[in-house]
């Protein structure tokens, strides 16, 4: 489940930098939102579990 958080957390900050190169481009708009939203949202989630999981190991 770890291995999971991880891999979602690191789709979502590729895909938060692909954005940022995105955004040079004028012609995307709303698919490109929509999909980043989606990504950032899981990863923020996710970052939260990583987070929890830690602290309960070390406690």
């Amino acid at each position: 489940m770890e291995k999971l958080d991880f891999a979602l957390l690191n789709a979502g900050s590729i895909v938060g930098q692909l954005d940022h190169i995105a955004s040079f481009v004028p012609n995307i708009h709303y698919e490109r939102w929509y999909l980043v939203s989606f990504f950032q949202t899981r990863a923020n989630i996710s970052s939260v579990f990583i987070s929890a999981s830690h602290y309960e190991k070390k406690a």
